[in-house]
């Protein structure tokens, strides 16, 4: 791998620890917040997110299908049968958010909310697998048709790989499908 190449991995991992660090951040002022404990700046940011969930999630979603392209059609990593399903999950979603945002068109989200969730669940389950934390791969995985679920192509900061870059965008998409639909 070039070092250009290995410079963009390693800023695509970068930028997943990056945004876990806020995802759990804002979901525990959010959860603060819930409990009647206000705090002026995720106040501010919450309304932030709410405004630009459209185009946020648009963004990230848009980031999910270039970053799993570049994994796959530039370095050369096979993807595993669960990232399969995670790149059916998402990458519909960059389209109908790409449609849908120049029309501020939120109703959609209802609809993409459940994807996300479910690709949080897959990605779960996936990172519980390459982590070594469940046994060997599942039935899904490793049948000669798609890479084997536990192999790390990627491994930065002790738990970065690309199940995580996945499990923390569907994360994000599911936060700002909520915030986006409803006001809280």
């Amino acid at each position: 791998m070039s070092e250009l190449l290995t410079t963009l991995s390693q800023a695509i991992s970068a930028l997943t620890l990056t945004a876990d660090i806020a995802l759990v951040i804002f979901l525990v002022f959010w959860l603060f917040d819930y409990l009647g404990i206000k705090i002026a700046l995720f106040t501010s940011t919450k309304d932030f997110l709410q405004s630009k969930a459209l185009l946020l999630s648009f963004l990230i979603a848009l980031g999910g299908v270039v970053g799993s392209l570049f994994y796959s059609n530039v370095l050369g990593f096979e993807p595993c049968a669960l990232c399969w399903w995670a790149r059916v999950l998402l990458y519909p979603q960059a389209l109908i958010l790409a449609l849908a945002w120049p029309k501020n068109d939120k109703t959609i989200l209802s609809y993409l909310v459940p994807l996300s969730v479910l690709g949080v669940l897959i990605m779960i389950y996936n990172q519980a697998l390459q982590m070594g934390w469940i046994g060997s791969s599942s039935i899904f995985c490793g049948t000669g048709e798609s890479a084997d679920c536990s192999i790390r192509f990627v491994f930065d900061y002790s738990f970065v790989t690309i199940p995580m870059m996945a499990l923390t965008a569907f994360g994000w998409l599911v936060v700002l499908g909520i915030l986006g639909k409803k006001r809280f």
